[in-house]
């Protein structure tokens, strides 16, 4: 691959490729579905995506950040048939076809071990699926849809590796990044104003509160706070600056979205940043004394507003607020937790019926019967809300055993690798700090079942390939 420069035409055609596909999405919030709008931005995503695969990447980039699923779920409809052909999944059928052959025709970096074990993971997946669908009376939409999510997306790993050797596209990449990031705090500004946010009703909370930020737009602010962090540390430019600006804001919305394992992921990565920095600790600690004397100003500031006027609208919601959050941070250690001891039962069920084939797994599309007195219901495999023990329950031993060692030796190559570059030190500390926040994190959630968050731990170790393969520097 020739070590070309992000051109104006990928630049324009990103730009387009993530106005058009917004006023689509927007225009079916609004007004509901249009098959013509459909094929229209699919064909655009496809033949752009296919001339300018880097364009079509930095747009899923940004659409994703900003739309989520309204995005990476958006199926196509065929009168009142759907068909789980994805917006998201245009763009990557021409990102995936176009890179491949890029790579065929030039003489490219071979593939190492850890590479090899994804794509025996890959294998393994499908000889499942075909298990579960020809002998355990798999539920076939289910079924297909964790195909996809378990092969389909990963390839994101080797795209994000092709791409992710040229230093100008990581920086492209970086700023959609951050541009989607910015946006989603558009959503945090909403909620605030409403005193709700947006498609929060999905997640319910167990506690009393109200969300003013989704959960997806949370986890999306983990990570450019994650990016954030690494690129101020390590880069004195312009963006660093404005950076330096919006990471409160992102934490506002974190925090804001009252998602207690997204608390306790960023807690688990600070205090991994903090012992990994090295010479650059000098700097984080700089950096979070600033942050800490903003904070003390502000809740100064609030409590003198509680003082002067107890009574005031403005005072009682901040007294609220307050005791949300402090509920919320307790109910952490309840384990009388509604959605606590719903996953714990769900997790011991899932695991008791393991037993029947431990090292094959239960199969793709598969269902387990939850019973908690009166609460009774069959819930799918890949939705128990932990990633890692949906994959060992799927896909047995033998596959998390897969996935294991690849992000093993994925960690231990990113580990070991030093750089004195500082885009490259950038990307370390980026891609380790994200798979050290998602360990933690996916132990809550279907992440990697669910495409608006498993491209995101895709693209990242993808990124981490390239920074330990020494590209960037």
């Amino acid at each position: 691959m020739n070590n070309q420069k992000i051109t104006s035409p990928v630049m324009v055609s990103a730009g387009f490729l993530s106005a058009l596909l917004s006023l689509f999405v927007l225009i079916n919030l609004l007004w509901g579905y249009q098959l013509a709008l459909y094929i229209l931005v699919a064909v655009c995503a496809l033949g752009l995506s296919f001339i300018y695969p880097i364009a079509g990447l930095l747009a899923v980039t940004f659409l994703t950040l900003v739309w989520s699923q309204h995005f990476t779920l958006s199926p196509l409809i065929i009168n009142q048939t759907e068909y789980k052909i994805y917006l998201i999944d245009w763009f990557l059928v021409a990102i995936y076809f176009r890179t491949a052959l890029d790579w065929l025709r030039g003489a490219e970096p071979r593939w190492n071990w850890g590479d090899r074990l994804l794509a025996v993971f890959f294998a393994w997946v499908a000889v499942v699926f075909a298990l579960s669908i020809a002998f355990w009376d798999a539920s076939l939409a289910s079924a297909v849809s964790s195909l996809k999510n378990y092969t389909f997306y990963p390839i994101l790993f080797f795209v994000a590796w092709y791409y992710g050797r040229e230093r100008a596209t990581v920086r492209a990449w970086l700023e959609f990044l951050m541009a989607g990031a910015l946006a989603s705090v558009l959503f945090f500004v909403y909620g605030l104003v409403a005193g709700q946010g947006l498609w929060t009703e999905i997640t319910p909370l167990s506690t009393e509160g109200a969300r003013f930020l989704d959960f997806n737009h949370a986890f999306y602010l983990c990570l450019a706070t994650i990016v954030g962090l690494a690129y101020i540390i390590r880069q004195r430019d312009a963006l660093a600056r404005k950076l330096a600006w919006l990471l409160p804001l992102f934490v506002a919305g974190i925090v804001g979205s009252l998602m207690r394992h997204l608390w306790l992921a960023l807690m688990v990565y600070l205090v991994w940043f903090l012992i990994s920095l090295g010479n650059d600790r000098v700097s984080f600690k700089k950096l979070i004394a600033k942050y800490i004397a903003v904070l003390v100003m502000v809740v100064t500031v609030l409590a003198m507003i509680w003082a002067i006027a107890p009574q005031s609208q403005l005072a009682q919601k901040i007294n609220d607020q307050q005791g949300y959050l402090a509920t919320r941070v307790l109910s952490l250690f309840d384990d009388g937790d509604t959605s606590i001891a719903w996953r714990s039962t769900l997790w011991q069920t899932a695991v008791s019926n393991l037993a029947e084939r431990p090292w094959m797994g239960l199969g793709l599309g598969q269902k387990v019967f939850i019973d908690m007195g009166s609460y009774k219901d069959y819930v799918e495999l890949r939705n128990i809300h932990n990633s890692f023990l949906a994959i060992l329950t799927q896909l047995g031993v033998l596959g998390i055993s897969l996935l294991a060692l690849f992000v093993l030796h994925w960690f231990y190559r990113v580990w070991m690798t030093k750089s004195s570059n500082s885009l490259a030190l950038v990307m370390r500390y980026s891609t380790l700090g994200v798979v050290i926040f998602c360990l933690v994190a996916f132990l809550f959630q279907p992440y990697l079942e669910a495409n608006f968050f498993s491209v995101w731990w895709w693209i990242f170790l993808g990124l981490g390939r390239a920074y330990y393969e020494g590209s960037l520097s």
